[in-house]
This record gives C-alpha cells, sequence and structure tokens, in this order.
C-alpha cells in the first residue's frame, strides 16, 4: 500500500519528492498558522489532544509542527477519551468529563482544536468553554471538516465501526481504530456555525 501511494504522490505531487509532503498538505499550512501566533510565553489548550500519534508521522517537518511541548510555556491536553493520558507531548492531561472543560476561567492565550467539531453533540456548550477559558484577546484555532465535503458526505455514508479501514484504504492515513471516533457533523456548515458565533462574543 504504502508503494502504490508513494507512486500516486510522485506522480502527481512531485514536490512530494522533497521532504515527503505536497504544496497543499492541510496539516502543514495550519499548524504553520498556528506556530505564527505561539509566543514563548504561551499557555495552549489542546481540546481532543488524542494519545499524540502524529509522533509518528514520517514527514519529520509536519511531526515536528504538531509539537508546541517546548516551545511555550505549557501545553494542556483535554480529551474524552483517558488514553489520551498517554500522550508524551504535553505538560498535563485532565480528561473531560460532561460539558465543562476542566480549565481555569481566561486561562489560555491559544486554544487548537484539530479534527474535532465534527465529533462534538452539543456544539453550544463546547462553544461556550472556548469562550470561558480564553484569555480577552487569546487565539482560538479550529480545523474540521466541512459536512458538504465529498469526503464527510462519504464518511456518513459509511457505519463509524469501518472508517478506519476506509481512511487507511483511501488516504493512507495508518490511523488505528482507537484513533477513529464517531462523527455527527452538527456544526460543520457556515450554516450551523453562525449562529454558534454569540457563545465566542458573549
Amino acid at each position: 500500500m504504502m508503494g502504490h501511494q508513494q507512486d500516486y504522490m510522485s506522480r502527481h505531487y512531485p514536490e512530494s519528492r522533497f521532504g515527503g509532503f505536497t504544496d497543499i498538505d492541510g496539516t502543514i499550512a495550519f499548524y504553520t498558522r498556528i506556530h505564527a501566533l505561539l509566543a514563548p510565553s504561551a499557555l495552549v489548550l489542546d481540546v481532543g489532544c488524542g494519545r499524540g500519534a502524529y509522533g509518528e508521522d514520517p514527514v519529520g517537518v509536519r511531526r515536528a509542527l504538531r509539537i508546541f511541548k517546548g516551545k511555550c510555556r505549557r501545553v494542556i491536553g483535554i480529551d474524552v477519551d483517558p488514553r489520551a493520558a498517554e500522550n508524551p507531548f504535553l505538560d498535563a492531561f485532565h480528561a473531560m468529563n460532561g460539558s465543562h472543560w476542566p480549565v481555569e476561567d481566561a486561562s489560555v492565550d491559544l486554544l487548537v482544536c484539530d479534527s474535532v467539531l465534527e465529533h462534538v453533540e452539543q456544539p453550544e456548550p463546547f462553544f461556550q468553554e472556548c469562550r470561558r477559558t480564553l484569555k480577552p484577546g487569546g487565539y482560538l484555532c479550529i480545523r474540521t471538516s466541512n459536512a458538504l465535503s465529498y469526503i464527510s458526505l462519504l464518511a456518513r455514508l459509511i457505519p463509524n465501526r469501518f472508517h478506519a479501514a476506509v481512511l487507511d484504504r483511501a488516504l493512507a492515513t495508518r490511523r488505528k481504530t482507537e484513533d477513529i471516533f464517531p462523527t455527527v457533523y452538527r456544526c460543520n456548515t457556515r450554516g450551523r456555525l453562525r449562529p454558534l458565533r454569540v457563545w465566542l462574543r458573549g
């Protein structure tokens, strides 16, 4: 599978031969933007931090961009999955239990939420917690799939239990089953996000 994927990448994205990534790599674009906002004094909150599987990324540049520990004052991770406590790239981990996050009010300089919104069942309290925990002038950095994109539409046609296998075949993600969570797409279109902005404004 990897050989076929490498052939595909070399053929359609020849620049990937130099560093292993393409010019349209969304992960590199997203985390480069975050690093532009990152300060040595910042407290970073990684919502849905996971177990740190990105540390296994074979592309060194992309792997380094995903890791904030050592580049800022502190990295706190929160997740509904208790296995995220194994994440070696956090300074502290807190399990999420219910809609209230175990994070102090107005304490976060930079809140990162990568590929999490599609799993959020209750958007209103989620965005309320974003606002509560962020400092005035803090940054909320979100990356998620649009519910109307072809990948999201396909995902909704396939039972969640098959998502890991399909992603491996289609995208060569090599994601493990334990890193795949059910998707609900409750706030993944502009129309659904627009009324939620009130929770960020207060």
